[in-house]
């Protein structure tokens, strides 16, 4: 027996030789699903490898049998060998286990190849996939045991696809163009490694190095672990890998290159050596230390004279001369850097491949294979059959273009299809309509159906030549059942190859426009082009799906037959679906395309699955969840299958397929066979959309409320009705309402989102409520303000009208008089020090308003019920603190101060520490209050006292929620207090400023430039339209600026919405932007705030991205011109209406600036009695103010001032913060945090009524969760604790609560819907391992004992979970 006979006979495969094992044999739920240990037996390793390999563990190739050891190392008296010398190696004793653990020892890829050599060839294909999604080398030529026969496996190696992004004439305007290709028709370089002689050095550990930065061992070699000197089955075997690029930077290769490598010394397999030599675009020669005979020379010599590339690293040398020609390298490889030599190879290689442009692909290298006579799979019999009939079926089809295939060949599941699935959803969706009752609705759609299925009947009696074909193909007993799976997968092989082509250039056309869509701005001014654009690209998309043609879609034409024909006459049709089943093919259960089961298709073919097999038990298996999350992918891992997978492509509808248990555990598991089910994708569109929707509504919301502002402050109006507000959010709100019912009907996947419909239009009609709610209360506040500010302000009216009639009357004495500017300004000066000291004689003298008394007067009325409140009140503030004690401040019983004392034990946190962490958010709340309130310039109000005690009672009950702490009624007025003390000074000093800008001396004062500028005039004799002209667009142009800036601010969000991708989703979407940027800045204290105030962080980040926009001051200034040249148009029109209108009523100046003011006070705040000094003038030649008016715009739009943004101004300070707030207010959504892990609630409903949820929860160490009287965290899941049989302690009563019963806990437990499904994530796992030492120090508990970090966590890349 040889070795090679050996090896099969102790793997217990000699049977099964050659190619015996079908792909259904593994194919099975047996004892190794339900546990992985290692083998008991040599004979386990190769059900063990299979099994290793359909769930894609990458260990399958170090697999190896241990036996164990048996005997001793002392002698049967118990003594050790006495003359045993330790240092002497020379006559090493060896011990019979020893040698019975090296006879018994199988190679790793010995049992790789053996397996290889027993599996037929459609296990070949399954074990190919696999071995490439596990970035392992494949098998190319391969030597069959026992005879000198080469075979070339090309059908598994046809199937092989690779995805890289090329680099190749990229640049960084053109990023090279990513791709997925077959491999078997797509050339590239062949770099192949060859060894002649033995060497200490490793050959396929250089070649690993070369192709793979992070040393992934693709080629197995002999520092693997399991590895042995002599491997029996891997001698003389060709394998094949590519090394893909992702288009990155430290990419090491810019385009895709393979790679061959020979095993073995190459001058013992010629022929190998002669297809490489045929197939390579450079050769890698690795030369023995050894001497060489002539054989080897013979083969150099051959090497160094062909006209392919050669490489040759010298293994005895550690330096050797270059060589001239380039495409000759000699290196030394004896005792070098191995990142050194690995560099020089490199370079080498992409020299060579670079100046040698020949390329190969599989199927070049298949006819290479067959000039050599080597035997090639697909040669065979069966295979040329099978590809025959695939080949006619594909010609028929070539009869017509790619996209109308669909419609000429498979026409029942075309437009007919459609239609009828249409009407049977609608049998179900009946509404009440005048003239029609329900049952006359539903007659006349089972009518349209039958007529439907008439139409399909008459169409399938008549069978176009593909269809009958293939059913003749499918149920002639001319052809062995081999030929008709290989005729299925050659027919799935060659509808690939015949739309591959097509799909491409649509993709790439695809993905073109849309790149363009993305650049175009989304303004009124491009809606157009934006609708052109959106219009080619669902043509596109519906071509793409015309020419999308496969398996499944024949399948469903088949189902279709069946359903609308005579039964008889169509009956074995069920029991190729039945087949297929059994024969491990998919098999769709809905149609993805029109989401309709078809029920009598599916029925007859699982009752045919029952005549075949017998009525087994079926155990049905079907998974959920978001589109692209991998469900399928994660279902090919679990049980081996081949549900369709492809990156950026989701599955369409459902799919079966099914798996026989072993009778070995059937009794055990409880039944006969595992159906899977694969679904689409769950979607939650409304997530998406009305994000559009409720921006549209908001945004008209802020228009509305700055037009009201601006009619309350013009005087325009004063009250604002409920009613008309309402009706005018009515408008909008029923547009938006049309849009919502415009796309639920007419999207493609309109029978889907139905569901999602309600669910959006209450979200949003209770967004309309709120902001009509705050839109009425901030209009309230501000008429008030404005009452209150009326005898001000007609003081200030009357001063102003005096001081024009005293220049008016001294300019007149003085215009004969010729005076200089020196002389006039005099004049003025003597004017005004008399006119200032007549309204100081005249100003009442202002009574003090002591801010502290009112503040303490508030506090006492609002906490007279607490004890002694006036000392308290005084001795906080003397102190400006109070003294934090536990027994006056913390409601406690004797378990909850057990439970203090042991988490001070463990250092998990004082309560002390929670006060203080109170203290500091009220703080930032209180200080921010204050700040907007400075903002706005107004003066102090006693509702400001009220509603900031209403925040601090409001972050207190939030507080005990998320901590589990209970504060006592002293603790909230000593706390309310103190902040409310706190506030005085500040208060005080608004309060103080603001009578300041308000007093009448005080405002004239900041107007005296003006005033001269208009004496001046007056004693020039300057014309009184020039006057009037010059005052009044002085007085406007404050206002015109800060009408500017509330327009940027939502030109701003529109902007960052469409060109920022944080903005341009939901809040989920911010989320995910917040926890990368969180990634890439690494800085805990980032990570501290986002985790425990994630409010508070999220406004951080958006706040910090307004100021990165408002900083590009050249984008801004844009704006700003664009907003100004607006509203001079804005304003010149407005003349014109208003100059006309007084013209007709033969009207005065002050009749003009009453309609002014009015029409002006809808866009900008006008205050018209600060105009009346100039209502006297002579104003009839209107046509000349409108040009004096027009020329002064003019020289504001080209001033100085207009060319740069002053990033010092009030007006973009307040313009950035409120800027930040609506975006913030647009984006927000429940704050809620996972009583276990302090996850965020993803609801987009700030106080919604239905439970709290999460998509991925977190490990529970992040909700500071740890191991009962213990300083370990609990690392586990939320999501796995609620299915477990554990129980958590709830403090401070110390109440156990199963996690199964974790509702039983009350608030906020009860509030939250936490699903059993194991779901975790990558990205906190990472984070605990980045950040271990300052979260321990955060928290006061350690990883370790039960919550020691697992390895596998200190594997996650930062790449990996981006």
């Amino acid at each position: 027996m040889n070795n090679s006979t050996n090896i099969f006979e102790k793997l217990d495969l000699i049977d099964l030789f050659p190619k015996k094992i079908k792909l259904n044999d593994i194919l099975v739920i047996g004892s190794l699903s339900l546990c992985l240990n290692q083998p008991d037996t040599v004979e386990d390793l190769k059900s063990q490898y299979l099994y290793k390999l359909m769930i894609l563990d990458y260990n399958v190739r170090y697999l190896s049998f241990k036996p164990v050891a048996t005997g001793s190392l002392l002698e049967d008296d118990g003594t050790a060998f006495d003359d045993f010398d330790f240092f002497n190696t020379n006559e090493e004793p060896t011990s019979g286990a020893d040698l019975a653990g090296t006879a018994s020892h199988i190679h790793p890829m010995d049992i790789h190849m053996a397996v290889f050599h027993c599996a037929n060839d459609f296990l070949r294909q399954y074990m190919y996939t696999k071995l490439s999604a596990c970035q392992f080398a494949l098998p190319f030529l391969v030597p069959k045991p026992c005879t000198e026969v080469l075979e070339f496996p090309l059908w598994p190696l046809r199937h092989i696809k690779k995805s890289w992004q090329s680099m190749t004439n990229s640049s960084a305007d053109n990023p090279g163009k990513y791709q997925i290709r077959q491999m078997f028709s797509t050339p590239v370089p062949v770099v192949s490694f060859v060894r002649l002689g033995s060497s200490f050095i490793s050959k396929s550990q250089i070649l690993n190095s070369v192709i793979s930065k992070q040393r992934h061992n693709v080629f197995f070699n002999r520092h693997c672990k399991g590895s042995a000197p002599n491997s029996m089955l891997m001698n003389g075997v060709v394998e094949i890998a590519w090394y893909c690029p992702g288009g990155k930077k430290d990419d090491i290769f810019d385009d895709c290159v393979a790679f061959l490598n020979l095993h073995g010394d190459a001058k013992d397999h010629q022929q190998q050596l002669e297809f490489l030599q045929a197939v390579s675009t450079v050769n890698v020669l690795l030369l023995s230390e050894q001497p060489q005979d002539e054989e080897t020379k013979t083969i150099c010599q051959n090497l160094s004279q062909s006209p392919v590339p050669l490489i040759c690293l010298f293994t005895e040398s550690e330096r050797v001369q270059g060589s001239k020609n380039p495409l000759k390298v000699r290196l030394a490889a004896k005792n070098r850097n191995e990142a050194e030599l690995t560099e020089e190879l490199i370079t080498n290689i992409k020299q060579c491949t670079g100046k040698y442009n020949k390329k190969q692909s599989i199927k070049n290298c298949s006819n290479e294979a067959r000039k050599l006579k080597f035997k090639v799979d697909e040669d065979k019999q069966s295979f040329k059959e099978g590809h025959e009939l695939a080949q006619t079926l594909v010609c028929l089809l070539k009869e017509k273009g790619i996209s109308d295939i669909k419609k000429e060949f498979l026409p029942l599941h075309g437009e007919l299809w459609h239609n009828w699935c249409l009407k049977n959803k609608q049998q179900y969706r009946l509404s009440c309509q005048t003239n029609e009752t329900i049952e006359q609705q539903k007659d006349v759609i089972l009518s349209d159906m039958k007529a439907t299925r008439q139409k399909q009947r008459e169409i399938a009696l008549s069978l176009n030549d593909f269809m009958r074909s293939f059913l003749d193909c499918l149920t002639s007993s001319d052809h062995s059942e081999d030929t008709k799976f290989y005729m299925l997968q050659w027919l799935r092989v060659l509808l690939d190859e015949s739309s591959s082509d097509d799909l491409a250039k649509l993709e790439e056309n695809y993905h073109s426009i849309w790149s363009q869509m993305k650049n175009v701005p989304k303004t009124k001014e491009k809606a157009e082009e934006l609708d052109m654009l959106s219009k080619e690209l669902n043509s596109i998309s519906e071509k793409m799906a015309a020419s999308t043609i496969g398996l499944q879609h024949i399948m469903r034409e088949v189902g279709q037959m069946y359903e609308c024909s005579v039964k008889e006459s169509v009956g074995a049709l069920p029991a190729l679906g039945a087949e297929m089943l059994i024969s491990g093919y998919p098999l769709e259960l809905m149609d993805g395309d029109e989401s309709h089961v078809p029920l009598i298709w599916v029925q007859a073919v699982l009752k045919s699955l029952i005549d075949k097999l017998g009525d087994k038990k079926v155990y049905v298996l079907s998974i959920l969840g978001l589109q692209s999350s991998g469900k399928s992918t994660l279902l090919n891992t679990m049980f081996g299958l081949q549900f369709t997978v492809s990156a950026g492509r989701c599955t369409r509808g459902a799919f079966m397929q099914m798996l026989k248990v072993d009778e070995n555990v059937r009794e055990e598991f409880g039944f006969d066979f595992l159906l899977v089910v694969d679904t689409e994708g769950l979607r939650s569109p409304e997530l998406k959309k009305y994000g559009q929707w409720s921006w549209k509504l908001r945004k008209f919301s802020l228009e509305t409320q700055t037009k009201l502002e601006n009619q309350i402050g013009s005087n325009n109006i004063s009250d604002v009705n409920t009613t008309d507000l309402i009706s005018d959010f009515d408008d909008v709100y029923t547009g938006l309402k049309r849009e919502i019912e415009t796309h639920f009907k007419e999207d493609k996947h309109a029978e889907i989102l139905i569901k999602w419909k309600g669910n959006v239009e209450n979200r949003l009609e209770s967004l309309k409520n709120e902001l009509i709610e705050k839109t009425l209360k901030q209009c309230k506040i501000l008429i008030e303000n404005k009452r209150s500010m009326t005898e001000l302000e007609q003081k200030k009216s009357h001063y102003e009208k005096n001081l024009m009639q005293k220049s008016k009357t001294m300019a007149t004495s003085l215009k004969d008089k010729r005076l200089t500017d020196e002389e006039v300004e005099k004049e003025f000066s003597s004017l005004w020090v008399e006119w200032v000291a007549e309204i100081a004689n005249d100003q009442l003298p202002d009574e003090p308003v002591h801010i502290k008394a009112v503040v303490e007067s508030i506090l006492y009325s609002c906490f007279q019920k607490q004890a002694d409140i006036m000392n308290k009140i005084k001795t906080i503030s003397k102190k400006g603190t109070f003294e934090f004690t536990k027994k006056k401040h913390i409601s406690q019983s004797v378990m909850a101060a057990k439970w203090e004392s042991f988490k001070e034990t463990f250092g998990m946190g004082t309560l002390q520490e929670f006060a203080e962490k109170l203290h500091r958010n009220v703080n930032h709340m209180v200080d921010e209050y204050i700040r907007n309130k400075e903002l706005e310039k107004t003066d102090f109000n006693n509702n400001f006292i009220f509603e900031i005690l209403d925040e601090v009672e409001r972050h207190i009950q939030e507080f005990e929620r998320n901590e589990n702490v209970k504060f006592t009624n002293e603790y909230r007025v000593d706390l309310s207090v103190l902040v409310c003390l706190g506030s005085v000074q500040r208060f005080q000093r608004m309060h103080e400023s603001f009578k300041k800008a308000n007093n009448p001396i005080t405002y004239l004062q900041s107007k005296r430039k003006q005033y001269f500028q208009m004496f001046k005039n007056y004693c020039k004799g300057a014309n009184s339209v020039t006057i009037f002209a010059k005052f009044l667009f002085k007085n406007i142009l404050p206002a015109v600026e800060e009408a500017i800036y509330n327009q940027i601010k939502l030109h701003i969000i529109d902007s960052m919405k469409c060109n920022n991708p944080a903005f341009s989703g939901n809040r989920c979407n911010l989320e995910n932007h917040i926890l990368r940027h969180l990634a890439m800045q690494k800085n805990f204290e980032f990570y501290d705030e986002y985790i425990h105030n994630p409010k508070s962080y999220f406004k951080r980040f958006i706040g910090e991205h307004v100021e990165t926009f408002c900083k590009d001051y050249k984008k801004l200034q844009e704006m700003f011109r664009g907003r100004l040249e607006e509203i001079k148009l804005c304003i010149l029109r407005i003349c014109t209406e208003v100059s006309e209108e007084v013209n007709l009523k033969n009207g005065n100046a002050s009749t003009w600036l009453d309609h002014f003011c009015t029409k002006l006070g809808d866009h900008m705040v006008i205050n018209r009695q600060s105009l009346t000094s100039i209502q006297d003038e002579d104003i009839s030649d209107t046509k000349f103010l409108k040009e004096m008016i027009a020329k002064y715009l003019e020289e504001v739009v080209k001033s100085e001032n207009m060319e740069k943004v002053d990033a010092s101004s009030q007006h973009l300070r307040l313009l950035k913060q409120k800027t930040t707030e609506i975006l913030f207010k647009q984006l927000e959504g429940c704050w809620a945090q996972c009583p276990f892990c302090k996850a965020i609630c993803t609801n987009t409903i700030t106080n919604h009524s239905d439970d709290h949820r999460v998509q991925f929860h977190r490990s529970c160490a992040m909700g500071h969760v740890h191991y009962y009287k213990t300083d370990e965290f609990s690392i586990t899941f939320c999501t796995t604790d609620v299915s477990s049989d554990g129980s958590f302690i709830i403090p401070p009563d110390e109440k156990w609560i199963p996690y199964k019963s974790y509702r039983d806990a009350g608030d906020p437990y009860d509030k939250w819907s936490i699903t059993a499904d194991g779901s975790t994530q990558g990205y906190w796992k990472w984070f605990i391992c980045r950040f271990q030492k300052d979260w321990e120090d955060r928290c006061g508990c350690k990883f370790k004992g039960k919550g020691a970090i697992p390895d596998s966590w200190r594997k996650i890349t930062e790449e990996s979970y981006l």
